[in-house]
C-alpha cells in the first residue's frame, strides 16, 4: 500500500464498513503527532479504541516493551507470572486501602464481563438490566 487510495480501496474491499475512514493515512508516528502519507504531521486528539495514551515512539516505552518482548510477550492469567505479579503488587499499593487485589484482562469487553461477573456475586443477585 503506497497511497492513502490504495488503502482505502482495499479496506473498502476486504473489511466492514463498521467506521467511517477520516481523509487521512496515518504511516508513522512520534510523541502526540501522527504522520500522514503525503507529508502532514497531525495532533493525535483521538480517544477512542486502542488509544495509544503513552503517545507514539517514547524511548523509555519502547525501550520497555523491547525488554519484555525478548523476555515474554504474553502468557494468560491461568499461570503465574512475575511482571504480573510485581504490576499488581504496585496497583494496589496504589489503590484505596480497600482495593486489595487486581484483575489484568485483555479488553473492555472482557473487563465489563468480569464487573458484572463481581456485581453478582458481591450483591447476590442473578439478573442485570
Amino acid at each position: 500500500m503506497n497511497t492513502q487510495h490504495d488503502a482505502e480501496a482495499i479496506e473498502a474491499a476486504c473489511t466492514l464498513p463498521v467506521y467511517p475512514h477520516l481523509p487521512i493515512e496515518p504511516v508513522r508516528a512520534h510523541g502526540v503527532y501522527l504522520e500522514t502519507a503525503d507529508g502532514r504531521e497531525i495532533l493525535d486528539f483521538y480517544g477512542g479504541h486502542a488509544v495509544t495514551a503513552l503517545g507514539y515512539d517514547h524511548p523509555a516505552l519502547i525501550t520497555a516493551i523491547e525488554r519484555q518482548m525478548k523476555t515474554l510477550l504474553f502468557q494468560s492469567n491461568m499461570s503465574p507470572l512475575a511482571v504480573r505479579a510485581r504490576a499488581a503488587q504496585k496497583l494496589t499499593a496504589f489503590a484505596p486501602a480497600h482495593l486489595t487485589r487486581a484483575l489484568f484482562v485483555n479488553s473492555g469487553a472482557e473487563a465489563n464481563e468480569n464487573a458484572l461477573k463481581i456485581a453478582c456475586l458481591a450483591t447476590g443477585r442473578r439478573k442485570v438490566v
